[in-house]
């Protein structure tokens, strides 16, 4: 609703104000008689007057109060300027003064692929200052250490590197025995006359004791009544007693020991490489050929 709509009953009850006054003024007139009728006339023309003038005036106050309204209501209702004004862009791009690093990448010389060669055969090899020969089962490992030991102690100390008392497969194991046990016993004395080392053998147990060895197979210097001891050496032929040997003296005589040196003269002589049965327990006897001063380990060699 339009505001000026609300000033419409307030400028009818002026007008209707207006006639009630026009109309009291006229029955006045008439009750005054006639000695007043040229003043009423003269009223009544200027009464008129001044009524022709009131409604002149009320009708401009009401020209000019609906312009004025709608004057009011037109400004009061103009939508706002939305228009910001934007300060000018002030902001200047820097110069681009980064320079490009020069190129200095060299590229890499064409190398040739690396020859591929075929791979290197595995070999079978012993630990430093051992000796390696080939037996039946493989290659074996043997080296001759010095000590003055009984035959268990020999044992333990091959344990230490690995390996056992080594036996004998063939002649070059004998000779190799030998020549080192010859090394062995010259370091110790040049004058040394007599030795002998332990080696992985032994009588076996069926043939030990009074009652057992006579037993078939197992006569004293029958070669099946041995056995060697390191699980890998095979065959019978190298059990090679020295003469007269072995004779198991005393039911006792259960080990083997190869003899290294004998300068000795006489039927006691025995060759050297040559074998003898001996009690495990005997170490730096004074009896003749039984000085022990060595023992041969031995032990697989390794494939790499």
């Amino acid at each position: 609703m339009k505001p000026w709509l609300l000033l419409l009953p307030i400028i009818l009850l002026l007008s209707i104000s207006e006639v009630v006054s026009r109309k009291y003024d006229c029955d006045s007139y008439d009750d005054s008689g006639d000695s007043s009728y040229s003043n009423s006339n003269s009223d009544e023309s200027s009464d008129s007057d001044e009524s022709d003038d009131l409604q002149s005036d009320t009708e401009k106050h009401h020209h000019n109060h609906i312009h004025n309204h709608n004057h009011n209501h037109q400004n009061t209702h103009k939508p706002k300027s939305t228009k910001t004004t934007r300060k000018p862009h002030t902001h200047k791009p820097k110069p681009h003064t980064h320079k490009p690093k020069p190129h200095t990448h060299k590229p890499k010389p064409r190398t040739k692929p690396p020859k591929r060669h075929p791979p290197r055969p595995k070999v079978w090899i012993c630990p430093a200052g051992w000796n390696k020969v080939s037996r039946t089962r493989g290659h074996w490992c043997i080296h001759v250490f010095a000590g003055t030991l009984n035959v268990t102690d020999a044992r333990n100390q091959c344990k230490r590197y690995g390996a056992v008392l080594s036996g004998v497969e063939n002649e070059q194991e004998r000779n190799l025995i030998h020549s080192a046990g010859i090394k062995i016993l010259r370091a110790l004395n040049q004058n040394i006359r007599q030795g002998s080392v332990w080696i992985g053998a032994q009588r076996r147990a069926a043939c030990r004791g009074a009652a057992k060895k006579n037993a078939a197979g197992c006569v004293p210097w029958a070669p099946n009544a041995f056995e060697w001891t390191d699980g890998f050496t095979t065959g019978k032929k190298m059990f090679r007693f020295r003469p007269a040997q072995p004779d198991y003296l005393r039911d006792a005589q259960a080990h083997v020991y190869m003899h290294i040196i004998d300068m000795l003269v006489g039927s006691a002589g025995a060759t050297p490489g040559s074998l003898d049965d001996i009690q495990g327990s005997i170490k730096s006897s004074t009896v003749n050929l039984q000085y022990v001063r060595g023992y041969a380990c031995g032990r697989r060699a390794t494939l790499k």
